[in-house]
């Protein structure tokens, strides 16, 4: 997190208590406390970053993981509003298996790459519709 980004989260509008859904309500909001919100691990996408290509470095690389953050109701003809994402597989394992209840905004041209790159896959995988993407 860069300093301007945490300079956002510390200063800018918090939105409490809202359900994962209503997420678009608060466009200028940069942080959220939900009261639902479950990971839907089953249309996780993933992809890889190569590592270096230097000789001392075979197989290095990273993994990055995304998930739909979802109402318990939602079902997959709803557009996915919040993702959550990691690149340690441990935290997809611990964290993903619990209701999640917070989440900071984070705007598509600051995302890495990589995580833009999981979503794809995720909708190319499970045929889940993004939210702003053609019907």
């Amino acid at each position: 997190m860069t300093f301007s980004d945490y300079f956002k989260a510390v200063n800018g509008l918090i939105v409490r208590g809202i359900s994962v859904e209503d997420v678009v309500n608060y466009p200028k909001a940069y942080g959220f406390t939900f009261t639902n919100g479950i990971v839907k691990k089953d249309f996780q996408g993933i992809t890889r970053k190569n590592g270096s290509t230097s000789k001392y470095s075979v197989g290095s690389g990273s993994y990055y993981y995304v998930a739909p953050l979802v109402a318990e109701k939602w079902d997959n003809s709803k557009e996915i509003l919040v993702w959550v994402g990691c690149t340690e597989i441990s935290s997809r394992k611990t964290l993903w298996d619990k209701p999640l209840r917070a989440g900071l905004r984070m705007e598509e041209t600051k995302l890495d790459k990589y995580y833009q790159l999981a979503i794809k896959n995720s909708e190319e995988n499970h045929g889940i519709k993004l939210a702003g993407s053609d019907p």
